[in-house]
């Protein structure tokens, strides 16, 4: 059962990293570039082990510093959370307030040379997509809900990896979905690059002040305990 509110506290955290504008900007630019299909797996996966990876170390490694340190260590989690939450708050607004610029994309103008890139290359950028500050905050929340708990190494490992599964999920169903009908996904993928160019930040701000508004009133529940 522990697991299951662990499950339960990383839901909107992984929905969140799920509608992170760059990963779906990215995922767009590769599939609809010549080398769609192996481009466009190969940063999802890169996305998959990057996130799990980043989620385990942190869950890993805070659940074995708390039963050492049991007295107080709810009250520093929680701390920890209004510290993210706050941060996530001020980050969306900054997003909200920075000038528009000429590129096509809120990720920037890397984007359009992206589509030339290898394989391998697109696995490598789907690592470090998880290395953002957006990706950074949430993955350190996800790491407290999962460290915080009394999650056996199994339970902490099949934690990780569904986070890593949410958090990945917008971008799985457009590789998905473009790998079994190519033919039709081309011109609403291009349609959903310009709608993102457009009202990205917009997405971008509103996710990272609801999320924000949720991780510290977790802290707050942690705090009170």
């Amino acid at each position: 059962m522990e697991l299951l509110g662990v499950v339960g506290a990383l839901l909107p955290l992984g929905v969140a990293a799920a509608l992170s504008s760059v990963p779906i900007a990215v995922m767009i630019a590769l599939l609809l570039s010549p080398r769609s299909s192996s481009n466009g797996i190969g940063f999802l996966v890169g996305q998959l082990v990057g996130g799990f990876l980043l989620a385990w170390a942190l869950g890993s490694g805070l659940s074995s510093i708390s039963p050492r340190h049991a007295f107080g260590h709810m009250t520093v989690f929680g701390a920890a959370e209004l510290v993210i939450g706050a941060a996530l708050i001020l980050y969306g607004i900054l997003t909200l307030r920075r000038p528009s610029t000429p590129s096509r994309s809120p990720a920037g103008g890397w984007l359009d040379r992206i589509g030339s890139v290898q394989a391998w290359t697109a696995l490598g950028v789907g690592v470090i997509v998880n290395l953002r500050p957006k990706a950074l905050l949430l993955a350190v929340a996800a790491g407290i809900a999962i460290g915080s708990s009394r999650l056996s190494t199994a339970e902490t490992i099949a934690a990780a990896a569904i986070y890593a599964a949410l958090s990945s999920s917008v971008i799985g169903g457009l590789a998905i979905t473009h790998l079994v009908r190519p033919d039709t996904t081309t011109a609403w993928l291009d349609r959903a690059r310009t709608w993102l160019d457009a009202h990205g930040r917009l997405v971008t701000f509103m996710v990272a002040i609801i999320i924000g508004v949720v991780i510290i009133g977790d802290g707050l529940v942690r705090i009170s305990r």
